[in-house]
């Protein structure tokens, strides 16, 4: 069954719209009258799905969600999602994608915070800016992303890929303060700059970013030049992103070789940093 999903202007909700568990709802309902009755929560308010959106049944894929508006104060759209596919045809609030375990999420707009928190497998890709705490881990959790794959056209917020233990990021733009934080395992790659040192604490994995950059600025004093590296992997990786749609990797198909640097001297020290340029 898919669904189109389209926000109605003249609605209005008294507050924030929970809708964690929604679109598994949608995937498993059979009939437009007993998708508009789905309860959501608005604030302290109890709605059916049809005061604040039409909807309508569509004949694209099948498993396929499309929503269409303004959904900046919707959170947790596609939280846990592990199947199926997520189009969003506008901003997205809090938690969207949060813990995904499969399936795909595809926002043609912009995420606000913790988006793709804890995500464990399916990809998403979002054509905008993330807020904070993108693929980071749940407070006091010991990990964050651990195998899905994340695209960023635009910008991302601070504490990004914070204590990744596995899978893939890749930012177009630029990133806040504390990318890639205590990483544990897996790929950042970052086309912009970011604001402040990346990788502190981390223990194994791999931070990419496109020079010229300020390296005194990104580089934490506790990690150690390598040298020239050449980027056989690196590479392979990078045509992969070119594979899925990351624009910002078709400037750097075929390098010959980039800096590398590895740390966090202060843990495990096998973690690296890759200056592109």
């Amino acid at each position: 069954m898919s669904w189109r999903l389209t926000t109605l202007h003249h609605a209005t909700a008294p507050g924030p719209v929970e809708a964690r568990g929604l679109i598994q709802a949608l995937f498993e309902t059979h009939n437009a009258t007993d998708a508009a009755r789905l309860q959501i929560w608005a604030a302290t308010a109890s709605l059916h799905l049809a005061d604040l959106v039409t909807i309508s049944e569509t004949s694209g894929p099948h498993d396929t969600i499309e929503l269409e508006g303004d959904f900046s104060r919707w959170n947790g759209l596609g939280f846990g999602l592990s199947k199926g596919n997520l189009i969003v045809h506008g901003d997205t609030g809090a938690r969207t994608g949060g813990e995904l375990n499969g399936g795909s999420i595809e926002i043609h707009g912009h995420c606000g915070p913790w988006a793709a928190v804890s995500a464990r497998g399916g990809r998403m890709m979002i054509h905008g800016n993330a807020g904070d705490w993108l693929a980071a881990n749940w407070p006091g959790e010991p990990k964050g992303l651990s195998g899905a794959e994340i695209i960023v056209e635009g910008h991302a917020g601070d504490h990004a890929g914070s204590r990744m233990r596995r899978g893939l990021i890749a930012i177009g733009g630029n990133a806040g303060i504390s990318l890639g934080r205590s990483m544990i395992a897996g790929s950042i790659f970052l086309g912009g700059t970011a604001h402040g040192p990346v990788g502190l604490g981390m223990k194994r994995g791999t931070i990419v970013f496109e020079g010229p950059q300020n390296r005194q600025q990104l580089l934490p004093s506790n990690f150690k030049s390598g040298g020239d590296f050449r980027p056989l992997t690196l590479n392979m990786q990078l045509k992969y992103l070119h594979e899925i749609g990351w624009q910002k990797s078709m400037n750097l198909l075929g390098l010959k070789s980039c800096e590398r640097y590895s740390g966090d001297l202060l843990t495990l020290g096998l973690g690296e940093v890759l200056a592109l340029a």
